[in-house]
């Protein structure tokens, strides 16, 4: 049976994190790969607060099983970050 791929994101302050946090989840064989992009201008609301901010989003692609460790990895790099998840179903050959 053939793993269930997902691909995940997360927005970061700056690139610098963006990059930090791509590094470690694909050195750590968390993740296969990460693509980085921004500036991105979000529009979100925080503890009630309407925010617009400058951010750049990390787009990882991992595995099912992996995603309950890579979140709690994401989870420690940020106050809000939580890593948005969405599956895609697996590539046939």
């Amino acid at each position: 049976m053939r793993a269930r791929i997902l691909q995940v994101s997360t927005t970061v302050a700056s690139e610098d994190d963006a990059a930090r946090i791509a590094e470690h989840l694909v050195e750590a064989r968390l993740a296969a790969c990460a693509h980085i992009e921004g500036p991105l201008e979000s529009i979100y609301t925080w503890k009630g607060k309407l925010c617009r901010e400058v951010e750049w989003k990390c787009t990882l692609k991992t595995s099912a099983e992996l995603l309950p460790e890579l979140e709690r990895v994401e989870g420690d790099a940020d106050e809000k970050g939580r890593i948005k998840a969405w599956a895609e179903k697996p590539r046939e050959p």
